[in-house]
């Protein structure tokens, strides 16, 4: 599939004929297609011409190497103070000046990736277009005014998004020192868009989330391996600390609390009887929600580390996912739950939520089923204990 020109073009149409990619007429108020739906009409921010712009709306390297800068000596400030006329400048400054943070907390990391990932996106169609991607979807959720605009730059998300895989997959075979860091950078973009991504349709069927999860950690694990071959002059990749045989640091008291809560259900079950053969993959499984945890503590500044969990997650376990087996959703809901309890992290967060909201939509037909069809007890004086019961409690970081 041949890759987008990246050139400035008519963008004076409102964002609900764009996103349905019809003509505009560009009426103002309100479009001629807006008026007949009966339909929230929004047009694009219309910043002044000046001179320059007028001679070009390309986007050269210099330019994005220059607006870095600015915000580096101001301290990482924001440029979205305008909205440009081309998308794709608007997204690769989010990018820059933006998303960069979110890919790791390390100052020098957030350098490469705003100058010399951003550089190497000219000579690499697959890695500029999984930045305009992740950018146009963190865009679309943290700095877009109406709900026409958001669906504006989620449609163009998918759209780098399938161009980037597209062109991604072909290469990613060739890999060599000259193009690893392309080629790594472009997969950790892809897994981070399916993370973000992950239910994140008002469409979306939930019963998939299993699959979704399986799919994710397919992704994370081919991450995994390509960053095992990273040569020594890569400047993505990052040595990590790990324990060494030392004590494992103290987890942060909410997370803590929530992987004692799954420990302890999954210790009261049987070891012996029908489904006891279960009882060790789920053990395995919390062991490695508490070294995923314990690793992010230790390299706070790489929240990447917290992939772990899904990229080394048990193929046993994966198979009970897949079977909508309960206590394998209550050990991904607590991992959602964990993920949620991170401060300030988009990309995570936004797991975190999917994860938890997917759970409960599976939990909530069962458990309504259930009610409707559990046998009357005569009354005893004592309460029946309920035998499901959901690892998810409404809070106010939770989602509704």
């Amino acid at each position: 599939m041949p890759s987008r020109r990246f050139h400035a073009k008519s963008r004076n149409g409102c964002f609900r004929c764009k996103t349905r990619k019809v003509k505009c007429d560009i009426q103002k108020p309100a479009c001629g297609h807006c008026s007949r739906r009966n339909e929230e009409c929004v047009f694009p921010k219309e910043p002044p011409r000046r001179s320059s712009d007028l001679l070009s709306d390309d986007i050269s390297e210099n330019d994005i190497s220059a607006a870095f800068t600015e915000s580096h000596l101001n301290d990482w400030a924001p440029l979205m103070t305008v909205h440009p006329s081309n998308p794709d400048q608007l997204l690769l400054q989010n990018f820059s000046s933006r998303v960069t943070r979110i890919m790791s907390h390390s100052h020098g990391l957030q350098e490469v990736w705003a100058l010399k990932i951003t550089q190497d996106a000219y000579s690499h169609a697959h890695l500029m277009h999984g930045m305009l991607a992740v950018s146009a979807l963190h865009h679309a959720q943290t700095s877009t005014t109406s709900k026409a605009e958001a669906d504006y730059y989620q449609e163009l998300a998918i759209d780098h998004h399938n161009y980037c895989v597209s062109l991604f997959r072909p290469v990613v075979t060739e890999i060599n020192a000259q193009n690893f860091d392309p080629l790594y950078a472009s997969s950790m973009l892809i897994l981070m868009f399916n993370a973000v991504f992950l239910g994140s349709s008002e469409n979306s069927s939930y019963s998939t989330l299993a699959s979704d999860i399986a799919s994710l950690s397919q992704l994370a694990k081919g991450v995994t391996a390509m960053r095992a071959r990273a040569g020594n002059n890569s400047r993505l990749y990052q040595h990590y600390r790990d324990l060494n045989g030392s004590p494992p640091p103290p987890l942060p008291e909410g997370i803590n609390r929530v992987i004692l809560a799954i420990e302890k259900a999954v210790d009261c079950l049987p070891d012996f009887g029908h489904g006891s053969d279960k009882k060790p993959v789920y053990l395995k499984t919390i062991a490695l929600l508490r070294y995923t945890f314990y690793g992010f503590v230790l390299n706070i500044e790489h929240p990447a580390l917290l992939f772990v969990w899904i990229a080394m997650a048990d193929a046993r376990y994966l198979d009970l996912l897949m079977a909508h087996d309960l206590m394998a959703l209550r050990i991904l809901a607590h991992f959602g739950i964990c993920l949620l309890q991170i401060p300030s992290e988009w990309c995570v967060n936004n797991l975190g939520k999917n994860i938890v909201n997917g759970v409960r939509r599976i939990f909530e037909p069962k458990m309504a089923w259930d009610a409707q069809h559990r046998p009357r007890a005569a009354p005893t004086g004592l309460s029946q204990k309920n035998t499901i019961v959901l690892p998810i409690h409404r809070r106010n970081d939770s989602p509704s």
